[in-house]
């Protein structure tokens, strides 16, 4: 997981019944105020292309 500030990236492998692998790029934020405040709360998450060889974050 990589942290910045009040935001994170994590990167989730899935892997499929036939073995196929799928990455997924979750992006989070801590809430700053509200009945979640301090809490991490996902905002977005994005398929990745499991062929690119640069770095995703």
């Amino acid at each position: 997981m990589v942290i910045t500030d009040d935001t994170a990236y994590q990167l989730v492998v899935i892997k499929g019944a036939s073995g196929e692998q799928v990455p997924y790029l979750f992006i989070l934020a801590k809430q700053r105020k509200g009945m979640y405040k301090g809490c991490w709360m996902t905002v977005g998450v994005a398929r990745q292309d499991s062929n690119r060889q640069t770095s995703l974050i």
